[in-house]
């Protein structure tokens, strides 16, 4: 679960007051984001602790997220891309790293790039809420699991990614039209399909009655 010891320390409280201080400056300077990846999987599946919280943000205002966070630890990877960085854009952290804000256009994984912008069916299909004290706007969970679902890091890699997929298709449900929108919007059908469907994610009928 999210809470626990890390709650109990402070270190998950600490990183929620900051993470509200980040959107609430994201939304300041109008800039369209979401909370996503593994804070947000433990978020909607309640499966594990994590204190990081994770946002991605519109990627075409990449300047403008420099300039709203110049106290921050700032790693531009359109000019530092190195092999094996898991993506491009601006990666932006604070409180040590344990809160970070993600703005880029492509997933590398497995030597394959796969386009993943903040696009409009991403910005339409997020949720404004408040999940364990942090109002915000959440991604659609479908967009959590297509992530993990390119990205396929296990544990050996200090990641989650399979774990998570299982725990959110456990845990809510899944819009799984919307799912495949983005999977054909991020060009990932050969990469992540054929999990889903072995994770039962996704089913052989939501093939059939998808129209893309």
């Amino acid at each position: 679960m999210i809470g626990g010891e890390a709650a109990g320390n402070g270190e998950l409280i600490a990183n929620i007051q900051l993470a509200q201080e980040v959107s609430d400056r994201l939304i300041a300077a109008d800039i369209d984001f979401c909370v996503f990846s593994g804070f947000h999987a433990a978020l909607l599946a309640a499966h594990r602790q994590t204190p990081d919280i994770d946002f991605w943000a519109d990627h075409t205002k990449w300047d403008q997220l420099v300039e709203t966070f110049p106290d921050a630890s700032i790693l531009d990877r359109r000019i530092t891309k190195r092999p094996g960085d898991p993506y491009d854009g601006v990666l932006i952290t604070l409180g040590g790293g344990d809160v970070s804000v993600m703005s880029g256009t492509i997933i590398f994984s497995d030597n394959v790039s796969y386009p993943s912008p903040f696009t409009d069916l991403v910005r339409e299909n997020r949720v404004h809420t408040t999940m364990h004290g942090l109002k915000t706007w959440y991604a659609n969970p479908a967009d959590t699991l297509l992530f993990k679902a390119i990205s396929q890091r296990g544990r050996a890699q200090g990641k989650h990614d399979l774990d998570d997929i299982a725990a959110i298709n456990n845990a809510v449900s899944i819009d799984r039209q919307y799912l495949l929108q983005r999977i054909h919007e991020c060009h990932a059908a050969a990469r992540t399909i054929p999990l889903l469907l072995q994770m039962g994610v996704l089913s052989e009928a939501d093939l059939l009655q998808y129209v893309a």
